[in-house]
């Protein structure tokens, strides 16, 4: 079994971050899991003072811009970067896969057919990086793992909760029928390929970065990926640390997107997410 860990980046004020990015690795929960969570213990060991350890969960955006928990009055710059130097530094040193997938946010109202709601439009611009990301993680284990199946783990967000859950359920076969006739007529390419997904199984399950240590590997993943993504400043610090483990270039599933973008824009159902 894998699990795989996914967390968003890029959902603030859409002129700042018009990127909104789905990364996140692949654990195998046999060999890995253990290992993976006491190193995460051992950095806050190293990083955060006995008296401040209670509850500490490492937050890229917060440790970045020194809010929260890692307030700059506290914390100096230059020690918050070590702290994201050594989450980052995560994936390759166990070696673990990472995926993500991009969308424009901007371009999201041209793929609709109508006007949407800016809840409706932040969703879609979820669901599109979701399912690059998803895709890859597919592809991946089909590769790699010949007798294993994944299961996904996602940061909680009421807002896109329901959604994910849906595309992931018609993505696998399993979606109630009226949505799941969005995707008979798809038959193109990948969609042949992958659809109905066969190794990432159940539904998605969610839950918070303290209930879910692994999931602050996929917060760094996210942020550092969203920050080299817009070429924000000390971005190549913490991707390259990362950039190794990528397996895929978000080109490679550009053609998927674009027949995805394809199904969106004649979507009766989108509302209903």
């Amino acid at each position: 079994m894998r699990l795989i860990y996914l967390d968003e980046a890029g959902i603030s004020n859409l002129t700042q971050e018009p990127l909104l990015v789905v990364a996140g690795v692949a654990v195998d929960a046999d060999r890995q899991f253990k290992q993976i969570e006491a190193f995460l213990d051992e950095l806050i060991e190293k990083h955060v003072p006995k008296e401040k350890r209670d509850g500490c969960v490492f937050h890229a955006m917060d440790i970045f811009h020194g809010t929260k928990r890692f307030d700059r009055k506290n914390w100096s710059f230059e020690k918050r970067l070590q702290i994201l130097d050594d989450l980052a530094a995560i994936p390759q040193k166990f070696d673990l896969p990472v995926c993500y997938g991009v969308t424009d946010r901007p371009s999201i109202p041209g793929l609709l057919s109508k006007p949407a709601s800016p809840n409706l439009i932040e969703i879609i611009a979820h669901g599109h990086a979701f399912f690059k990301f998803l895709m890859q993680m597919e592809l991946m284990l089909r590769a790699t793992a010949k007798d294993e199946v994944g299961m996904l783990i996602a940061e909680d967000r009421d807002r896109v909760r329901k959604a994910l859950k849906m595309a992931h359920a018609m993505f696998r076969g399993r979606a109630p029928d009226a949505y799941q006739r969005e995707w008979e007529d798809v038959e193109e390419g990948l969609f042949k390929v992958l659809l109905p997904l066969d190794r990432i199984v159940e539904t998605v399950h969610f839950a918070q970065k303290g209930e879910s240590s692994l999931l602050q590997v996929a917060d760094i993943c996210a942020f550092a990926i969203k920050r080299h993504c817009m070429q924000a400043s000390h971005s190549d610090r913490l991707y390259n640390r990362l950039r190794d483990q990528l397996i895929f270039t978000p080109d490679v599933m550009d053609p998927f997107a674009r027949e995805m973008a394809k199904v969106v824009s004649s979507s009766r159902r989108t509302e209903g997410l």
